[in-house]
């Protein structure tokens, strides 16, 4: 059944730290034996830089699948349906007439250094005082029709409208990693992208436990909050959320732990978590689950 389908996080020729530039390719697969029309956008801005002319208007743009399959859908064509910005960072939804599975990669495509990041504030929640984010180190191969990425990169599936978290279930954000007390750096970044495709804002509260009746401490984005604690993802539109644990309140340093995190939404949503190694650079892509009451 073809329905739209809602990427969380893209970014293209989004400047990171250390000189790095980010960009995002998506795989386009036709499993069936007719021709599918796949229409790309709109963009749900969580930031956008244009300091020149458009090239058109940043309207969906249409792109034809042949039966059983793969093609690959260039930053440069993605772009096309923003009206060709210098540097974006947000989410996309995509349409198609027939069924389609979409899977992009976010990637590294210059300034391959240590401490290469991407990242973006969320206004909402205050400035980030670690504006970091995915951190795969990938090389891109030209980006021609049939070019393919090679190395690291962090790969993020687009979610079928039919599958966007909603009202009415507590959702599990599985397996993160966090050093509330670390000895020394910190060893591991968590995110959550979240792309709003609806006309209404939705809110997210985020809680850690499944029921919510404990309270605890995380910091968002740099910030601290008690929890539960509720943010705001405007209408067609786009959050970035860092999330570290609050200190033991020991000063004891303690080894990182693994942590699932909660949250309910007023509506409906696409979510992805992120867990980086600070290490390797390594990220991790992250599910939600609905839990089971």
């Amino acid at each position: 059944m073809a329905e739209d389908m809602v990427l969380p996080v893209l970014a293209l020729n989004w400047p990171g730290q250390g000189g790095t530039i980010w960009s995002t390719e998506v795989f386009a697969t036709n499993p069936g034996p007719l021709p599918v029309v796949l229409e790309v956008g709109p963009f749900l801005p969580g930031e956008i830089k244009t300091s020149t002319p458009p090239c058109l208007p940043p309207i969906p743009f249409r792109h034809q699948l042949p039966p059983y399959s793969t093609q690959l859908l260039t930053s440069a064509e993605l772009s096309l349906a923003m009206g060709c910005p210098n540097s974006a960072i947000g989410g996309l939804i995509f349409s198609a007439n027939a069924e389609v599975s979409l899977v992009a990669r976010v990637a590294n495509v210059a300034g391959l250094s240590t401490g290469s990041t991407l990242g973006a504030s969320i206004s909402n929640l205050g400035p980030s005082t670690s504006a970091t984010g995915l951190r795969p180190r990938v090389h891109l191969a030209a980006t021609s029709r049939s070019a393919a990425v090679s190395g690291v990169g962090q790969q993020v599936p687009a979610t079928p409208s039919s599958q966007l978290v909603g009202p009415g279930t507590v959702y599990q954000v599985p397996g993160l990693i966090m050093d509330p007390n670390p000895c020394g750096a910190p060893r591991f970044e968590n995110y959550l992208y979240v792309a709003n495709p609806g006309p209404e804002k939705v809110e997210v509260t985020l809680q850690q436990t499944q029921n919510g009746e404990s309270s605890g401490s995380l910091l968002l984005s740099g910030r601290p909050v008690i929890t539960p604690y509720t943010f705001t993802v405007p209408a067609s539109g786009w959050q970035q959320v860092l999330v570290q644990m609050g200190g033991n309140g020991t000063g004891a340093c303690v080894a990182p732990q693994v942590v699932d995190l909660f949250f309910t939404t007023t509506g409906n949503l696409a979510v992805v978590g992120t867990v980086v190694d600070l290490a390797s650079h390594d990220p991790r892509t992250v599910l939600p689950l609905a839990t089971i009451q």
